[in-house]
């Protein structure tokens, strides 16, 4: 073809020419819809050479029938990932050069790069596909960060996480999970990005996470998914928890804040706020209710609605009473407010009279109405009296 109209499409096999741009050897009109053209010339002099030999030769070079990159067919490029990109497609701004349009394959070599992070720099290699699209051999990340290490990654993965990325560098991802909290999660060598190729701001993912040596939670996979949508209203969510498999569970340390409700704690682990759903088949060990600002031992694991899950909650100390000293036969009702100084085995409610009552907290106490013991909640407390002086609260419901 001696000339191109807008719409066309066309067939072009490029080099790049001494100036550092890219230059068309030869143009064809692509009436199959399928690359038929050559192999890449890189460099000035190999431009050269390629340059010369198109002009001398009137048959079509060797189609590139595989998606196979060999050392004479690809080419190299620089340039920033556009927002266009997606899974297996990416747009690479290069500077003075345009948008091109670059598709990633499973013979993509991204051991340098692990994913294509919007917005950052990238040398790209690529070579002719043969179905049209220019192919990536390799990724090579210029940034500045670089992928954690690895080797101290243990313990009992966690599957089947859901969320939206809020940011991301080669090294680690803040995550909004889906119950609206943001979890930091570092990218290592070995983590598995085969089905999450491209990641930025917005992208919606499913993951898996690993304990590490180095306190942060890891990443063992990433896939391009849809983040499935779930109620988070306290006291509504249903039970979707039940362990299929008690092995699965994992163990973590942590701290409740007080934005925890009945139904879905948040906990501070290592500096990270985690959301963990507290259901019908949660057992509780050394405690009834759970008063945030104390450390807690949880077993958890991810049910079927996507949310980790509480197996089991432990305070780490000032564990409750086992229940032995309630005179069940002498009991009373008492409403009030939840005070500051409250502790795991000790509730300290003021009523409406000002007057500040201690009550005894057990292990035997009914707290499915009221499991949370935040600062000033209003709840209703029935006691018994105890054989030690105190009344002691058999049950606990919200006002």
């Amino acid at each position: 073809t001696k000339y191109v109209v807008p719409g066309e499409v066309i067939v072009l096999d490029l080099y790049v020419g001494s100036d550092n741009r890219f230059h068309a050897a030869k143009i064809e009109q692509n009436t199959t819809n399928a690359n038929v053209s050559g192999a890449v010339a890189v460099g000035t002099d190999i431009a050269k050479a390629a340059e010369s030999a198109a002009a001398q030769t009137t048959t079509k070079p060797a189609t590139t029938t595989t998606t196979t990159a060999t050392t004479q067919n690809v080419s190299y490029a620089t340039g920033t990932i556009g927002s266009k990109s997606e899974n297996n497609l990416i747009y690479l701004n290069v500077t003075n050069q345009g948008t091109m349009q670059i598709k990633l394959d499973a013979n993509t070599d991204m051991s340098n790069g692990k994913v294509a992070l919007i917005g950052s720099t990238y040398k790209v290699g690529f070579y002719n596909g043969g179905d049209g699209y220019l192919h990536a051999a390799s990724l090579y990340y210029l940034g500045d960060s670089s992928l954690a290490n690895a080797n101290g990654n243990a313990g009992t993965v966690v599957e089947d996480l859901y969320g939206t990325v809020k940011s991301a560098d080669m090294n680690m991802m803040t995550i909004s999970i889906q119950s609206d909290s943001d979890m930091k999660v570092k990218l290592d060598a070995n983590t598995d990005t085969s089905g999450c190729r491209v990641l930025g701001a917005g992208f919606k993912i499913k993951f898996s996470v690993q304990g590490s040596v180095d306190g942060y939670l890891h990443a063992t996979k990433i896939t391009d998914t849809v983040t499935p949508t779930v109620t988070t209203t306290e006291g509504s969510m249903g039970d979707k928890g039940t362990i299929a498999n008690p092995a699965e569970t994992t163990y973590i340390t942590g701290t409740p804040t007080a934005d925890s409700t009945d139904d879905l704690m948040q906990i501070s682990v290592n500096g990270q706020l985690m959301k963990v759903r507290l259901d019908s088949n949660t057992k509780y060990y050394h405690c009834s209710a759970i008063r945030p600002g104390y450390t807690h031992y949880l077993h958890v694991y991810v049910g079927t609605d996507g949310y980790m899950h509480a197996a089991d909650v432990q305070p780490m100390d000032r564990y409750a009473g086992d229940g032995s000293k309630i005179n069940t036969n002498s009991t009373a009702t008492f409403t009030g407010k939840v005070q500051s100084n409250t502790v795991n085995d000790t509730l300290y409610l003021k009523d409406s009279t000002g007057s500040v009552m201690t009550i005894r907290l057990d292990t035997t106490c009914d707290c499915t109405g009221a499991r949370i013991l935040r600062d000033n909640r209003e709840i209703v407390v029935r006691c018994g009296h105890g054989s030690d002086g105190y009344w002691h609260a058999m049950s606990i419901a919200k006002k």
